[in-house]
């Protein structure tokens, strides 16, 4: 299971809190997958929970503030910002069928009537980019 799926299903649960994320993560990746690690403490720099390895260095990562970040919806006047932009892949990711998929006011709910949170909409958009074409990404 994913920290996106994970961040899923601990907005699910309305007694869930920063706490109970970070220990699922470490009871699913911790010491299972080579690029999730813990960090140390070090005096003077911000408490960091995980640390994520990526192609271009280890990236450290704070949860605190995540689940009501992933349950805040987006806001309708930037998704149709998006629906308009000159930029030719937000129109495709942000498209109507997005919202219609939803069966929910303004597409901001789900199927069954619960939220879609930003991870799940994020999960949903990734999966239309990996669909249609190659995408690469450049290290500046």
């Amino acid at each position: 299971m994913g920290i996106f799926a994970i961040l899923e299903e601990e907005c699910m649960f309305p007694k869930a809190f920063d706490a109970t994320f970070k220990n699922k993560l470490y009871d699913q990746h911790l010491g299972k997958n080579q690029a999730f690690e813990k960090p140390n403490s070090a005096k003077g720099k911000a408490e960091g929970h995980f640390f994520l390895g990526h192609y271009a260095g280890t990236v450290d990562y704070n949860v605190i503030g995540w689940l009501d970040k992933n349950k805040d919806p987006l806001n309708e006047s930037v998704v149709q910002f998006y629906q308009k932009s000159a930029v030719k892949l937000l129109p495709i990711v942000y498209s109507p069928a997005v919202e219609e998929s939803g069966g929910g006011k303004k597409g901001d709910k789900k199927k069954g009537g619960s939220m879609q949170t930003v991870s799940s909409q994020f999960r949903e958009n990734l999966g239309k980019t990996e669909v249609d074409e190659c995408h690469v990404c450049a290290e500046p």
